[in-house]
Parts: C-alpha cells; sequence; structure tokens
C-alpha cells in the first residue's frame, strides 16, 4: 500500500545523420568511426538504465517514508511524501488512494473524495477506491451513489462480506430494509461468525416487524461477541 524528467541524452542516430549531412558538404574526408558510435549508444543505454534505476529507488523510498509517516500518525508528513508520488506520476493509483485516506484523517473529505476519484481514473480495476468513495458519499448521506460504488467494487469482488455489508447498511439508511436484510444475509452467508451482519440484519428485521427474527439475529449477534 502504501514525472521527474529524466536526464535528456542524445540520440546516437542522430548525430550519425548530422555526421552524413556534413559529408554531403565537405566532401569525403570525414567518416562515423563505428568503434566510437557502439561506445556511445552503449554509454546511452546505461545513462538511461541508471536513470530509471535511480527514480524506482526514489519511487521506492518515498512510499516507505509515507507509510512509515502515516503508522507514527505524522498524517501531513505522509501526505507530503504521498504529493511526491503523485507529482513524479499522476496516474499512482495506489499513491492516489492512500492520500485520499490520509486526507480523511485529516478532515479533508473533498480532498479525499477527489484522491479516490483520481485513483479510479488512473486504475478502474482497484476496487479499494469505489469502496472508500462509498463510504464517503454514504457519510454524507449520498446513499445510492454510495451504492453504486459498493456495486462496482462488488463486481471485482463478488465474494467480499464487506462490501455486502455496506450495501446493506446504504439500503437501511435509504429506508430500503429488505433490501437491506437480502445484503446483511449475504454478508452472513459469506463469513458466518460476522456479528455486526447480525445485528444490523436484527435492527432491518425489526423495522418491518419480524420481531421474531430479529431477536434470534440479536442472540446470535451477543453470542459471537461474547466469544471475541
Amino acid at each position: 500500500m502504501w514525472s521527474m524528467n529524466m536526464t535528456s541524452i542524445a540520440n546516437p542516430l542522430r548525430t550519425s545523420m548530422l555526421a552524413i549531412l556534413c559529408m554531403g558538404r565537405l566532401g569525403w574526408n570525414m567518416f562515423l568511426n563505428p568503434v566510437s558510435d557502439n561506445l556511445s549508444m552503449a554509454e546511452a543505454l546505461r545513462q538511461r538504465e541508471q536513470s530509471a534505476q535511480n527514480l524506482a529507488d526514489q519511487i521506492e523510498d518515498l512510499r516507505n517514508s509515507a507509510k512509515g509517516s502515516f503508522e507514527l500518525g505524522n498524517l501531513n508528513e505522509s501526505k507530503r511524501f504521498l504529493s511526491e508520488l503523485i507529482r513524479i506520476n499522476p496516474k499512482d493509483a495506489e499513491a492516489l488512494f492512500n492520500r485520499g485516506i490520509v486526507n480523511e484523517r485529516l478532515m479533508k473529505n473533498s480532498e479525499a473524495m477527489a484522491d479516490y476519484t483520481d485513483a479510479i481514473k488512473a486504475d478502474p480495476g482497484f476496487h479499494k477506491s469505489y469502496v472508500n468513495r462509498g463510504i464517503l458519499l454514504a457519510s454524507v448521506g449520498k446513499y445510492k451513489e454510495a451504492v453504486q460504488d459498493f456495486n462496482e467494487a462488488l463486481k471485482m469482488e463478488p465474494e467480499s462480506p464487506e462490501i455486502y455489508m455496506n450495501i446493506g447498511t446504504a439500503y437501511a439508511e435509504m429506508g430500503k430494509y429488505k433490501e437491506a436484510i437480502t445484503m446483511f444475509s449475504a454478508s452472513i452467508n459469506l463469513d458466518h461468525e460476522n456479528a455486526d451482519a447480525y445485528l444490523n440484519r436484527a435492527l432491518a428485521k425489526d423495522k418491518i416487524n419480524d420481531t421474531k427474527g430479529a431477536e434470534e439475529d440479536l442472540k446470535r449477534h451477543e453470542f459471537l461477541k461474547s466469544k471475541a
């Protein structure tokens, strides 16, 4: 989980072409040196490989620094490292996602929303960005949009009990208790030890006057909590 400009390298092929053009003007007193030309090519490749390795090392250092700062609670510092990663590669979905998390912790929800959205654009297959954006949308009462994000995540992770829980919670907040019960049941089928899913399903059942079902789920919830 957590663009540097490459050093400009002369193109030996272009150099060769210029040399040929010069010969056309000055006569045939000037010849290409194939040994020197090959050395220039090898040096150019070596410099390119070294620049790429230096950039890879810098990126790895930034990722580790961002993670370490986050774990120590230095959120602004972590954000600074992540922002540098994004400056190097604006389509770094992982860095965008992690900066979204940091921005949420910093209570900067609009910036977090933008980061999750950019992470999705950079990598539409990164399901966690949909989940986190969905949770953020739900936190501001945009439950319909949240369900849409959760469903996108579910397409990629159809065996995730947490995503079913999130969908169920959003439905419950919208007053769609039967749909919520279906989602909580799907979560329980994937994880029989999910105490919170039993509690949420109990609350939803109570809303549709299924008192017996609610009591059974509540007992199961309390049993699982006592084991934890």
